[in-house]
């Protein structure tokens, strides 16, 4: 069984996205090797996704899977390992193949448990295949990038695992195994590996060399997939123009694409862009480009090795941005060496620039990166748990960090981290979808609902008697499912003191910090975004304006 849990957001907007390229590129390294022959293949099916840990779990459970094989990101891999360990304590036979960003030499964590039987860093296509059959026949594998649980440690081969091309890793676009989404959107590589060696970043450290697809291959494989129906591409590539074919790539896109029915998405270096390849990328449609800016100060971009010539650069973001391309710059905090002005500075600089918005980004220590491995030298303090968020350098101190998104919040005009627009009102434009009612008065076994996104409707004559009701369902609902984003709303017929939601805040205060509340800058200053109190008012009943407005001051200095 292949396992990839989303990200979880408090985004009720727009459909959720958990693209599983992973296991159809490992699922192909079967049919390529003929291990196939030996395992039937299954995916948690899409409507469980989303169910919280108990519903996660039962439905693995009865699938009985022999070998779990778990992608991990820093977004999920405390949620999975929390899940993998209730189903190895049910099913001690099975066994847990774990790969994806978060598998590290030197992960803080991962290797500290018997949960992972075998982890794999890096690209897993060329190993899976035999680990699978290593398993089949007893027999293990001796890999540098493969390491297998003997006890309480973890056994890392010697060899260097097969290398192959990109188009010898990948499905033939003709697969099954690869088709858009239900929104019509599709995933395309056209080249593994990065010549930059950008300190923060973990993927270039994974592999040293790049294989990139031919101009013909890529179209070829952009006219499968329109065939598909799919509405929208998005090269995932981590530099799309290092291709050394890209002009040619874009050339053959601008053919296919004439109708211009197609839309594209890639990340870039607008430092080495053309006149000819902005006009190339405005033809062939490419509608949004991410840029990678982090800063414009010299010094920091030399620091994480990633020198450039700023007016190079300038010129590039001008040559796309006229051809009408919508960019994305984006803005990093926390770098060594950065200041908060220069912060202020760059994001300034990226405001003027026309037909663009700024990403602002803080600076993570993941493991498996230099800064990561360097931190103490560049004097990073960072979370010791996901997402590894920058809390302080030699130059700017934590409050100097809150300082920096509050300021990227005004100049860019938009709140981050999707901010609840209201607290308290007859109607809330962020309740979650799955809405479950809890009457105090007859409390049930088990809270009811299956969904990772919930709101607990709490009903009642009395709330301020009942206190220790509400703050006990609180506690419930954290212990028994801690990976949830709760919504506690209370539903009053007539004003209710304000202790009862001191105390419910209380509750939560003393919780561990959910993996969102850590992405939050704001959790230093005890901000919570995860799990959130709200007030749903009857539109029978009246409240006096002093008590919503109190209400609503008391939720808002408290949740984000």
């Amino acid at each position: 069984m292949f396992l990839q849990l989303p990200q979880t957001d408090n985004d009720t907007s727009g459909p959720s996205e958990n693209v599983m390229l992973a296991s159809a590129y490992l699922r192909h390294s079967t049919r390529e090797n003929g291990e196939y022959r030996f395992f039937r293949f299954a995916s948690l099916p899409r409507k469980a996704e989303n169910t919280d840990n108990r519903n996660l779990i039962k439905t693995i459970l009865s699938q009985k899977p022999d070998i779990i094989c778990a992608t991990l990101y820093l977004w999920n891999i405390e949620r999975s390992l929390r899940v993998l360990n209730r189903v190895k304590s049910a099913m001690p036979y099975c066994r847990v193949v774990a790969g994806g960003p978060e598998v590290a030499y030197r992960h803080p964590f991962l290797f500290k448990n018997q949960i992972i039987d075998i982890a794999v860093v890096g690209e897993g296509e060329t190993v899976f295949p035999l680990i699978l059959k290593a398993i089949r026949t007893g027999r293990q594998t001796d890999f540098k990038n493969v390491a297998w649980r003997k006890g309480e440690k973890f056994i890392w081969g010697s060899k260097s695992p097969p290398a192959l091309s990109l188009s010898k890793l990948l499905p033939p676009a003709s697969s099954p195994l690869i088709f858009p989404d239900k929104n019509g959107m599709a995933y395309m590589e056209t080249s593994r590996g990065c010549p930059m060696r950008c300190a923060f970043c973990c993927y270039n450290q994974r592999r040293r060399d790049v294989s990139w697809l031919s101009a013909q291959e890529t179209a070829l494989r952009v006219k499968t997939m329109i065939r598909k129906g799919v509405s929208e591409i998005r090269f995932i590539d981590p530099t799309f123009n290092s291709n050394p074919n890209f002009t040619d790539i874009l050339q053959k896109l601008a053919s296919i694409n004439s109708s211009r029915k197609i839309k594209f998405f890639a990340e870039l270096r607008a430092d080495t862009i053309t006149a000819k390849q902005a006009e190339l990328l405005a033809k062939a449609n490419f509608t949004e480009i991410e840029i990678g800016i982090q800063s414009i100060n010299p010094k920091v971009l030399r620091v994480i090795q990633r020198p450039m010539k700023t007016d190079v650069l300038f010129k590039g973001i001008h040559l796309l941005s006229r051809k009408g391309i919508r960019l994305t710059l984006d803005v990093m905090c926390g770098l060594p060496g950065q200041t908060l002005q220069d912060v202020r500075a760059t994001l300034q600089w990226a405001k003027k620039q026309p037909n663009s918005r700024i990403q602002f980004l803080h600076t993570l220590l993941l493991p498996g990166t230099p800064l990561r491995d360097h931190s103490r030298r560049f004097g990073l303090k960072s979370q010791n748990r996901p997402p590894y968020r920058v809390l302080r350098t030699q130059t700017m101190l934590e409050n100097d960090m809150l300082k920096a998104e509050t300021l990227a919040e005004k100049i860019t005009g938009y709140k981050l981290d999707n901010p609840t627009r209201r607290f308290i009102g007859s109607t809330l434009p962020d309740l979650f979808n799955e809405r479950v009612t809890i009457d105090l008065d007859s409390l049930p076994a088990s809270l009811p609902g299956i969904q990772n996104r919930r709101a607990i409707m709490i009903k009642g004559n009395d709330f301020f008697a009942a206190t220790s009701k509400i703050t006990r369902i609180i506690s419930t609902a954290l212990k028994t499912e801690p990976d949830v984003l709760w919504q506690f709303v209370l539903c009053p017929a007539r004003e209710e003191p304000l202790n009862v939601l001191d105390a419910m805040i209380n509750v939560l205060k003393k919780a561990p910090l959910h993996i969102n509340d850590r992405l939050s800058v704001r959790s230093g200053n005890g901000i919570l975004a995860a799990r959130r109190i709200m007030v749903k008012l009857s539109r029978h009943s009246r409240y006096s304006t002093s008590w919503i407005h109190a209400v609503e001051t008391l939720l808002s200095s408290n949740f984000y």
